[in-house]
């Protein structure tokens, strides 16, 4: 069964159910968990929005169009998010971890980059975060390890040593090591160079 073939089976399970499960979409199309959340997001950009039900943990169509969409979030706004839910889930009981880490994967599948081999690589930092620094780096870091990874601008807010910050902008951001790590333009060798100890906030500006 090719793609077409499982989305218009998709649609006809939402549009002939008042509400239809994960496991049901998975069993019924033949397709994984990722590909389900892929697939419920192009039908809602297909003008098919689709609304997730809490109380019945189930999907619908919602006609009034009035659902919530997750690739509304920014980047940043969902590096926060996943950041946040990911800490969250280290201090409440198994039933509460799954649901958070249900939304986790939801919102990572709704970005247009691959966001989750990022996330990936800072998974044993995030499980050992511990006071409010840490857990500031560690989205710093994720944020600029997005940008290099997919050529990204970003505007940084850099401790200046006075009792002002300063705005920094680097175009195709790279890594350079000089008695600190440094984010520096990877065109432009008379770039600013951001060390990394004063980075405070990481932005990245949108194609």
């Amino acid at each position: 069964m090719g793609k077409l073939n499982r989305v218009l089976r998709l649609i006809n399970l939402l549009t002939h159910r008042q509400q239809v499960t994960l496991e049901t979409i998975k069993k019924t199309c033949g397709i994984p968990e990722r590909t389900a959340y892929r697939y419920l997001k192009d039908i809602s950009e297909a003008n098919f929005p689709v609304y997730f039900d809490r109380n019945s943990r189930a999907y619908r169509l919602d006609r009034y169009g009035s659902s919530p969409r997750m690739d509304d979030f920014s980047l940043e706004e969902a590096v926060l998010i996943i950041v946040a839910l990911k800490r969250l889930a280290g201090s409440i009981n198994p039933d509460y971890r799954q649901e958070v880490s249900a939304l986790s994967k939801k919102i990572l599948v709704s970005q247009s980059i691959p966001l989750e081999e990022i996330f990936e690589a800072y998974e044993h930092q995030l499980e050992s975060l511990s006071d409010q620094q840490e857990c500031s780096q560690l989205i710093s870091s994720i944020l600029i390890s997005s940008a290099i990874r997919f050529g990204r601008r970003v505007k940084l807010t850099v401790n200046s040593g006075t009792p002002y910050d300063k705005a920094v902008s680097i175009e195709n951001p790279a890594l350079r090591f000089k008695k600190h790590w440094q984010l520096v333009s990877g065109t432009e060798s008379d770039s600013e160079a951001a060390e990394f100890p004063r980075i405070k906030k990481v932005s990245l500006v949108r194609p």
